[in-house]
């Protein structure tokens, strides 16, 4: 390692963590140090065989509420990714176990024609499902109530190719509650939709009822993925 080492030609680095890869027998080049959190990945279509990139997946923002609130919403969303997916673990501030359906906007559209929606809600204590299809807001998921004991619903969302002007928006969730009446009242659910036009994706807003609100330590974190 040390002959080798003294065998690179210091003129190649010109800057902090610069490195010297090899592009072939007896050649080095240098690569340029990258951005901070980029981490090197191998890509035979680059000279030098890798490259600097972003992780997999970059966590963007953690919304951790202190308080009750109506909304959670992710603004200002970099287009530098190629998928967002939101994860979080959720609840409605309503007193009552009555599950709560929550609602996605989109840029802030939240108009009578904005979506295509349709979400599919099972019960397994009753073995009901509940087809559901709503356009006034996208209908995504629905969640547990604040009952006592209050329970948390795990939620996951995807929003595929956000960045994509030509294409209409879309979203694929899922979630599920473990219940906390006596009857069990475990449920899961389901939902897909699309805007009605085509956009990309700045801004992401889970919203409940107005006769409810994400209760205090509901957390969701937005993922940027690619």
């Amino acid at each position: 390692m040390r002959d080798n080492l003294n065998a690179t030609p210091t003129a190649l680095v010109t800057t902090k963590g610069d490195l010297t890869p090899a592009t072939g027998a007896s050649a080095l080049d240098r690569l340029a140090v990258g951005s901070n959190g980029q981490t090197i990945v191998a890509d035979s279509a680059c000279s030098v065989g890798m490259k600097w990139a972003a992780p997999g997946e970059t966590v963007i923002e953690t919304i951790d509420l202190a308080t009750a609130s109506p909304l959670i919403d992710f603004t200002s969303i970099a287009q530098s990714y190629k998928h967002l997916r939101l994860v979080g673990a959720v609840r409605s501030t309503t007193a009552s176990l009555t599950r709560e359906e929550m609602s996605i906007v989109l840029n802030g559209a939240s108009s009578a024609s904005s979506y295509d929606s349709f979400i599919r809600v099972e019960l397994q204590n009753t073995h009901v499902t509940t087809e559901l299809v709503g356009n006034t807001v996208a209908r995504c998921l629905h969640i547990s109530g604040g009952g006592v004991p209050a329970e948390y619903a795990v939620i996951s969302i995807l929003l595929p190719d956000y960045t994509n002007t030509a294409k209409r928006a879309s979203f694929m969730a899922e979630g599920c509650w473990p219940g906390g009446s006596t009857s069990g009242d475990f449920g899961f659910s389901e939902g897909v939709g699309k805007a009605r036009t085509a956009c990309s994706v700045s801004r992401v807003t889970l919203e409940l009822p107005l006769s409810a609100c994400f209760a205090a330590s509901s957390m969701v974190s937005l993922i940027g993925i690619g």
